[in-house]
């Protein structure tokens, strides 16, 4: 016989005489299988090779704003891959069996490949079958887990930098909110630095309009979701704050004098010392019921050179509700911060490696911004830097750690505080377009910086190699159902054509082929021992009486 090509229904087939050589669908099969195998290795090697893969701004963006939208969509793109594999690796069990029945089969042997291409669990004595079931139906199964694993005024912020950097000595965390950032206990007298990409895109946000200190990337980001967390070294503004208790009067070092001044139902006072370079200096204010609470500063000692040494004294004086006096030795300096940045949140710490400078000038509007928090603060009834110190202080003794040393670090604290956020602030008023420099500082007053940045967004990235461990369901099946078709074809070529449609997985199929009339001697009874003795029987697809159907042999 010759060898005819024959076409239906789009599809191209060989048959010898009434024999189908090549079914299209093994071609499918394999194609199909070899298309998602395909499909997930490549993906996985441009993933590796990439390191990540992250999905476009857009959808990211969406999908972090729309979590469920972003498991349903996955997870309905991964059961969709994984049920095509499944239907596949179904059709090339089904065209094995039926392949197979080309010869004499025994009837366990059909039971038991229908019930692996239905990817069920297998329980017999035939432990080999149970054994394949399992692995086949754990395999399959997996194929889904794989495709889804893609993965105010400017005083009360002052006063609140104060009252933060207690707050967080006292052992509680603290956030100082400032010019849309939240500072982790305190801004450490860093400037916020804005990330800009070393190109801008038509409607994205200039950063450059949100300030002029900006740290300008040499590498494209990935497409972000905005969460961006990164690193880097700044310089920031600290100092050390030393204070003790002092009885304190005009003949001590350094001297006090508070004097008082009736008027009507009010009182002035006045409180003043004499320094060694700024000569007398006082502050006052009217109270009601003498709750007063004030703070004046000193130059340090001028040394040999004639320079102004960088430490300040600065003297906080108190009255009945706020009795005590306070002598603080303040030295401002500048140093050099690691700076932590995720989203609006920074957290910074001074970097112990870094060798400090002093503040110079600086310094003395730290100082002076500490005394305008307090003297600022007194109203003619209560002094608000007092009532927050006091407050920070009494929860600490409620818990059994009020001490007088504990007050002192407390104040310690609040004073350091201060001094750190007033670098912040001047570096801040550098910056805007009123400004001194119109929103253009000069370039000695700005330096290069290098670091790297960890952005968050949607995608896939490659780790470690469990990245490539959960491909082996897919690929496993992938190869199985590969595997089983062609040995199948192999080893049973060509397909009656009249069987080639025959699917064992229909049970009307299946009955229609055993009514037939060729398996009236395999089985005895329904009782298990006759099926059990029946099973061992062989069957294949041939003619009964003219009929289409099962043939006991």
């Amino acid at each position: 016989m010759g060898i005819e090509v024959c076409s239906w229904l789009g599809e191209t087939t060989l048959y010898r005489g009434q024999k189908l050589l090549l079914p299209a669908k093994l071609v499918y099969i394999i194609v199909g299988q070899t298309a998602l195998l395909s499909l997930a290795l490549g993906f996985l090697a441009a993933v590796r090779a990439n390191g990540h893969i992250p999905l476009a701004q857009g959808p990211a963006i969406f999908f972090e704003e729309n979590p469920q939208a972003k498991t349903y969509i996955v997870t309905f793109l991964a059961t969709t891959l994984s049920t095509f594999s499944s239907f596949l690796f179904t059709q090339a069990v089904r065209h094995a069996i039926v392949i197979s029945l080309t010869r004499p089969v025994p009837i366990s042997t059909l039971g038991f490949g229908i019930l692996i291409s239905r990817k069920s669990l297998i329980f017999n004595r035939e432990y080999k079958w149970v054994v394949i079931s399992a692995v086949l139906f754990l395999a399959t199964l997996a194929q889904t887990a794989r495709q889804h694993y893609i993965e105010s005024s400017l005083l009360s912020i002052v006063d609140q930098s104060g009252a933060a950097s207690a707050t967080a000595q006292a052992g509680y965390p603290a956030l100082v909110d400032f010019g849309g950032w939240a500072h982790d206990t305190s801004t450490r007298g860093i400037f916020p630095i804005q990330l800009q990409d070393f190109t801008d895109t038509a409607g994205d946000v200039n950063l450059r309009n949100l300030t002029k200190l900006s740290a300008i990337n040499n590498e494209l980001f990935p497409p972000s979701i905005s969460a961006i967390t990164y690193a880097m070294s700044q310089q920031g503004l600290g100092a050390n704050v030393s204070c003790r208790t002092a009885d304190l009067d005009e003949t001590t070092d350094p001297p006090l004098v508070r004097e008082a001044q009736p008027y009507g139902d009010f009182t002035y006072w006045n409180v003043s010392t004499v320094c060694s370079d700024d000569g007398y200096v006082s502050v006052g204010a009217f109270s009601s019921n003498n709750n007063t609470l004030f703070s004046i500063n000193c130059h340090g000692n001028v040394d040999n050179s004639g320079k102004l040494e960088p430490t300040y004294t600065a003297i906080i004086d108190g009255q009945n509700a706020y009795s005590g006096t306070f002598v603080c030795s303040v030295t401002p300096q500048i140093q050099n911060t690691i700076t932590n940045y995720t989203d609006s949140i920074i957290s910074s710490h001074f970097d112990e490696s870094s060798t400090p400078v002093p503040a110079k000038d600086i310094g003395w509007a730290a100082l002076y911004a500490v005394s305008a928090a307090v003297n600022y603060g007194q109203s003619e009834l209560r002094n608000s830097i007092g009532d927050s110190i006091q407050a920070i202080f009494a929860d600490e003794a409620l818990y059994g750690k009020g001490t007088t040393d504990g007050y002192l670090e407390l104040l310690e604290a609040y004073i350091s505080g201060i001094v750190e956020f007033t670098g912040t602030a001047i570096k801040t008023n550098l910056t805007l377009v009123g400004g001194p420099f119109n929103g253009n500082p000069p370039a000695n007053m700005t330096r290069y910086i290098a670091g790297h940045a960890t952005v968050s967004t949607v995608g896939w990235q490659y780790n470690t190699v469990t990245s490539s461990l959960v491909l082996i369901p897919a690929v496993f099946v992938g190869l199985v159902c590969i595997f089983i078709t062609l040995v199948a074809q192999w080893y049973n070529r060509g397909i009656p054509l009249h069987h080639a449609d025959f699917d064992p997985n229909n049970p009307w199929r299946l009955m229609a082929a055993a009514s037939a009339g060729g398996m009236t001697s395999v089985f005895h009874g329904v009782d298990e021992d006759h099926v059990k003795e029946g099973l061992e029987n062989r069957v294949m697809l041939g003619q009964v009486g003219g009929r289409d159907g099962f043939v006991h042999v």
